[in-house]
């Protein structure tokens, strides 16, 4: 029990300490011949002891819950630790709730009555649309992302999206004619915010918004701060590649996480060690699409309407995971070069790792500190 560990701890090391630093014999606190009675400072120094003992003991003691559940069509898992189960379970079982709540506003797929975003489609060219504080905090960042990488991330990217679905179901690629005429439909500039007002407009009624790059990043930060809401300090979600941690794995250790192996996605390239963060991936080998014989990866630059190439998965360390969800999109289309100089000049807070397809790993400011490569039999750093 506690109780029986927290008095060792207090016995065998915190209060020899004490007594050595006031100066006091350095005996067992409890032999059979008579121990001094501590002054005002070692009365001190002793609770503190305890107290310090006792928190090590409850931290080791933390009881772990864990639930999986299907939303954002991938399995989400969540692990959280309290010294209540019951706290545990229950704040998992509240957090999934406002996970699911939010994911369905931010769903295009869902009817306009559940979705604000399937509102805003269906008022393209019309008029604005009244939006929660949730789905303007997932536009304002995706315009921010899409501003600072050129538009490599597109909030407006439905039609192409739309277009690609459509050539999976025929089996047909999708003409130049066609591309043209849905990347004529894709412009984060015509999406237009009210922050004041809490509004979202699209000026073009061809427009689409579909936030399959950011939605899900957001619905893990909401997770994160559920759980921190309920008294939770120690947890790790994962939507899909989309992982936010708090606080420690240990009280010594961060979290480690494994970064997939795009090419052998059931194993490992490498470690990276987190805490209190996010860690994002995108990449090639998530979703394919057979067409005409040959498979497309979902990843579809919204600047030239193809599937990107180049990089087989960017990984992301961020303050969210909304930010990183959108960047991990923006840098599988940038490339690597032009990748690390964005991040250097507008998001220094992030770290990033890049696997091309010429297995090089690119790796910004930072990340170096907290990646280690473990298949360094297939994969090597860019000079």
């Amino acid at each position: 029990s506690v109780r029986p560990i927290a008095f060792k701890l207090l016995s065998r090391w915190i209060l020899p300490l004490t007594a050595r630093l006031s100066g006091s014999p350095s005996r067992s606190p409890f032999p059979d011949a008579q121990v001094a009675k501590p002054v005002g400072r070692m009365k001190y120094i002793v609770a503190t002891g305890l107290i310090i003992a006792l928190s090590v003991v409850a931290f080791f003691h933390e009881r772990e819950a864990t639930r999986e559940a299907f939303m954002m069509d991938t399995i989400v898992n969540i692990r959280a630790f309290h010294r209540s189960e019951n706290v545990a379970v229950d704040a998992i079982r509240v957090t999934l709730a406002q996970m699911q709540t939010v994911s369905n506003t931010l769903d295009r797929y869902l009817d306009p009555e559940v979705s604000e975003v399937s509102r805003i489609n269906s008022q393209a060219g019309l008029d604005p649309v009244e939006i929660s504080g949730d789905t303007l905090s997932v536009l304002e960042t995706s315009l921010q992302v899409a501003r600072f990488t050129g538009g490599a991330y597109d909030p407006t990217i439905g039609p192409l999206v739309d277009l690609w679905e459509a050539s999976r179901e025929r089996d047909r690629l999708p003409s130049q004619t066609e591309l043209q005429a849905a990347l004529s439909s894709v412009d984060f500039n015509q999406l237009i915010l009210d922050p004041d007002g809490f509004t979202a407009f699209l000026a073009d009624p061809d427009m689409t918004l579909d936030l399959g790059g950011s939605a899900k990043g957001h619905v893990v930060d909401v997770a994160a701060n559920a759980l921190r809401e309920q008294g939770i300090t120690r947890a790790f979600i994962d939507a899909g590649g989309d992982i936010a941690v708090l606080g420690r794995r240990d009280r010594r250790n961060p979290w480690r996480i494994g970064i997939a192996d795009p090419l052998n996605p059931s194993q490992v390239l490498g470690i990276v060690q987190v805490e209190d963060e996010t860690i994002v991936t995108s990449g090639t080998y998530q979703r394919f699409s057979d067409i005409e014989g040959r498979l497309y990866h979902h990843i579809v630059s919204p600047i030239d309407g193809f599937p990107t190439e180049g990089i087989l998965s960017a990984t992301v360390i961020a303050p969210s995971a909304l930010l990183g969800d959108a960047l991990s999109t923006a840098l599988m289309v940038l490339g690597p070069q032009e990748s690390l100089n964005v991040l250097r000049e507008h998001f220094p807070q992030v770290r990033a790792l890049i696997v091309t397809e010429d297995r090089e790993l690119f790796l910004s400011d930072g990340m170096h500190d907290v990646f280690t490569l473990t298949k360094t039999d297939v994969y090597r750093y860019a000079e």
